[in-house]
């Protein structure tokens, strides 16, 4: 693995201890004097009392290359020592590393946008130190709002022969991810995970969905987690491709018809959320599915070479999912004593129309700018759907999971809403899902 990153390993062996240095003495960083650093001592005390002297002497060996990294951290990014936390991940010799180009990377994604909130095209890159061993100190100052639990995965980035950037998803028991709890305003936070581990096949998973367009202009596409669908966000919807021959449908509906197909690479064990999307290419409005979310799970169902993968090992799993019946109708919950409904964001005249058979005479809308470039809402031509049935539309945007929004926009949202039931008898509120902020 050395030689795969072009770095001669530094193992623990090399890094002596001097039994009569005193630990307790206050280390400074070279040209930053006022920046000091915990002995190395400390450093076991992430893993609690339960760690064996063993691990603790693999830890301290390794708090040498810990030290450097985050005097490198406060150098080229000026970040505090004590609002730090530094990520140590040690590659498991059992990864199917062998096969690694030299310009492969090992990025850390997680549940915070500091991590790519999940999109590994977002993600950091970790420094590589050799023997396997990588590091990354992810500054916390300005990050994070409040004491929280941070959700994180290692992911290995190559080039495929394609062209196209390749993800590896680490491989933890039962598809879960790693926590660390997130400590504001204390000292200095470390993470050590041994055996990162490494899925070694990677499955083809093609996704087959039946759904007739009213538009030519009109192309079925399909979002979700993985990059290679858009991570969501960006880039965005993926367009898919539309059958030419009719094929048969799924059982429950009679006849044949064509097929709209995408197919992915994917490691076959992790699961999961995506949905399909409507755009116009000559408008470039999308209609989404509604929520929930449909989820890919790797279930022997779905396998087309089940028996293959059954006697071989080796063989690459391929995953075929059907689909049919895009979900978009518009639906809402009445609070009668209030003369509000309450439901997810309208994205189509027909969504409009159904507001003014229940009634609506007006609209709050609390999603944001970022909110409506996400779903691709042209809000202009919205206020035109909405002035057809002389339905009155007015925005006070608050960010979604986002507390200092929600304290500063919560008052002149609910001022807005009794101005709009005074002059109307039933008032649409929504936000984007129609969950959280509605």
């Amino acid at each position: 693995m050395g030689s795969v990153f072009g770095v001669e390993a530094l193992k623990p062996e090399d890094v002596e201890l001097n039994e009569s240095e005193n630990l307790n003495e206050e280390k400074t960083s070279p040209g930053e004097e006022d920046l000091l650093y915990e002995d190395r001592v400390h450093y076991p005390d992430l893993f609690g009392n339960k760690v064996d002297e063993e691990t603790q002497m693999y830890l301290l060996k390794y708090s040498v290359m810990v030290q450097d990294e985050l005097r490198e951290a406060s150098r080229t990014r000026n970040i505090p020592f004590q609002q730090s936390i530094t990520f140590i991940a040690q590659m498991s010799p059992h990864s199917s590393s062998n096969d690694l180009e030299s310009d492969a990377k090992l990025l850390i994604v997680g549940s915070h946008h500091a991590l790519g909130f999940w999109n590994p095209s977002r993600a950091p890159e970790m420094k590589y130190f050799g023997d396997n061993l990588f590091s990354y100190c992810l500054d916390i100052t300005d990050q994070f709002d409040a004491d929280c639990t941070l959700e994180y995965k290692y992911v290995l980035q190559q080039n495929h022969s394609s062209g196209k950037l390749m993800y590896g998803w680490e491989d933890l028991r039962n598809n879960s991810n790693r926590h660390i709890f997130v400590q504001i305003g204390n000292d200095a936070q470390y993470r050590i995970d041994r055996e990162v581990l490494f899925l070694e096949r990677v499955g083809t998973i093609c996704f087959k969905m039946h759904y007739d367009l009213p538009s030519e202009d009109e192309v079925l596409c399909i979002t979700g987690d993985p990059i290679d669908l858009g991570s969501w966000i960006d880039p965005g919807a993926i367009e898919m491709t539309r059958g030419t021959e009719d094929e048969a449908l799924p059982e429950g509906l009679d006849g044949f018809g064509k097929y709209w197909t995408i197919s992915i690479a994917r490691p076959p064990m992790l699961a999961f959320a995506y949905r399909y999307v409507v755009r116009n290419k000559k408008t470039g409005h999308e209609r989404w599915e509604r929520e929930p979310n449909r989820m890919f799970k790797p279930l022997k169902k779905y396998l087309s070479n089940a028996e293959e993968c059954e006697i071989d090992p080796k063989v690459h799993p391929s995953f075929v999912v059907v689909d049919v019946n895009f979900i978009s109708n518009l639906e809402f919950d009445l609070i009668p004593a209030a003369g509000v409904l309450l439901g997810p964001y309208p994205q189509s005249s027909g969504d409009v129309q159904k507001m003014n058979d229940a009634g609506v005479t007006a609209v709050l809308n609390v999603q944001t700018d970022d909110d409506h470039k996400h779903r691709k809402v042209h809000w202009p031509s919205m206020l035109e759907e909405y002035q057809k049935y002389s339905i009155e539309a007015r925005r006070v945007p608050i960010e979604d999971f986002n507390p200092k929004s929600l304290e500063r926009n919560l008052a002149e949202a609910a001022k807005t809403l009794a101005e709009l039931r005074r002059n109307h008898d039933l008032v649409y509120v929504h936000c984007t899902a129609g969950m959280s902020r509605t």
